[in-house]
């Protein structure tokens, strides 16, 4: 009777333990092909920018290159063990590498956050100014805010080997991280880095994102079609019974200049709805991926338990991870300049013929919307300098031909 019962419950284990390494199985192969993405997915990036000039020359660029560095050095460290203490559900290593994958673990989550945030910045600066941008934002300023994201994220990280915190195997979610269930200082780190690399960046991604869809809707009401001002002609000014005619030609051939100025050719309500279209699908992916990690987080801290933690800590955990495969698309693959550098890079290196076809009128519409904000506001603020100087010249050729001030001829 004993036996029968030991028989049954050992076979009662043994389909538990299926069912369990069959989750486990999904989950794991889930875990690989984030990794893989992540890594070839970055690794383009980083081919197509650095094998082009025009690309490693552009000041998003280099931003979007470091955010690539970040993520294809997660894919390389990070991810890996995190997928083999996964499998053994143990830390397969000596406390040394527990601690180092720990602190590179939040060195690269911060410093991915941070360069995604500086990137909103970026585009903003040289969307709203961009001939103040063009003038000042030159490498070295690029380099050293870059080397500033790499040294917040450097002291972040590195506070919970100087005592605040630590770094330790985390059971629940089966890799080397913080803790938040310890004591108050466990506690006040994990809330303080929730609110410098999450609740902070999201609030400027919001703020500088709207300002960019601000920009795009003015930028629409401003700039008329290229058809419109070809050619303007002037009438002939009447003081007192007489023209002032001898400037007509000057002037027309001035505004003429103006056709020269790139100008956007799409209606602007479908201009609006790209707009709100793009920076939703990045704003989203952010609060999607990021959000439930550090709101889990903030959340245990604060009340000091949470409900079944086996499952959410790890499934929190690499939403966070996939954001390191998903980086790569929204800032690589939806650039249009990278997109089509990445498009050469397959047809070359994997020799794939493929026919090029013409580019309808559609596709040529689907331009890159921070590309078509810069161009759009550079020609705004091109065209404004224009007015001012033809107003100028037109006013210097009549005091230079009458002998009177502009301003006195109709007096």
């Amino acid at each position: 009777m004993n036996l029968h019962i030991s028989v049954n419950n050992l076979s009662a284990v043994v389909n538990t333990s299926e069912v369990f390494e069959g989750g486990d199985i999904l989950t794991v192969v889930g875990m690989v092909i984030i990794d893989i993405l992540a890594f070839w997915g970055n690794l383009l990036n980083i081919i197509a920018i650095l094998s082009t000039h025009h690309l490693r020359h552009n000041v998003t660029n280099l931003f979007v290159l470091n955010l690539c560095l970040f993520d294809i050095f997660a894919s390389i460290t990070l991810l890996p063990v995190a997928i083999a203490s996964f499998i053994t559900h143990s830390w397969p290593m000596n406390n040394f590498l527990c601690t180092l994958i720990g602190f590179l673990g939040s060195l690269l989550t911060f410093g991915s956050i941070t360069n995604i945030c500086a990137i909103s910045i970026e585009r903003y600066y040289s969307i709203k100014f961009p001939m103040h941008h063009a003038a000042h934002m030159t490498l070295t300023k690029t380099l050293g805010v870059i080397i500033l994201i790499w040294t917040e994220s450097l002291v972040i990280s590195m506070l919970p080997l100087l005592g605040v915190n630590s770094y330790s195997f985390q059971s629940f979610k089966k890799q080397c991280t913080f803790s938040w269930e310890f004591d108050v200082v466990d506690k006040a780190y994990v809330i303080t880095v929730g609110i410098i690399c999450f609740v902070l960046p999201g609030i400027i991604l919001l703020i500088m994102y709207w300002g960019v869809f601000r920009v795009a809707r003015q930028a629409v009401l401003q700039v008329k079609p290229e058809s419109t001002i070809r050619r303007v002609p002037l009438q002939p000014a009447v003081c007192n019974g007489a023209t002032t005619g001898s400037t007509r030609r000057s002037s027309n051939e001035n505004i003429s200049d103006l056709r020269n100025v790139p100008r956007p050719m799409i209606n602007g309500s479908k201009r609006h709805f790209k707009a709100a279209n793009t920076l939703m699908v990045i704003l989203t992916a952010y609060m999607a991926i990021w959000g439930p990690y550090f709101i889990y987080h903030m959340y245990g801290a604060i009340h000091g338990t949470v409900s079944n933690r086996k499952l959410t800590e790890v499934l929190v955990l690499w939403l966070g991870y996939s954001s390191f495969a998903i980086n790569p698309f929204l800032y690589g693959c939806l650039n249009r300049a990278i997109r089509a550098e990445l498009v050469n890079i397959y047809k070359n290196v994997l020799c794939c013929r493929v026919c090029v076809i013409q580019e309808s009128h559609e596709e040529r519409d689907d331009e890159d919307f921070f590309q078509f904000l810069e161009g759009t506001s550079t020609a705004v603020a091109v065209v404004n300098q224009h007015r001012l100087s033809v107003t100028h010249n037109k006013s210097s050729t009549l005091e230079s031909e009458t002998g009177y001030e502009s301003s006195d001829m109709c007096q």
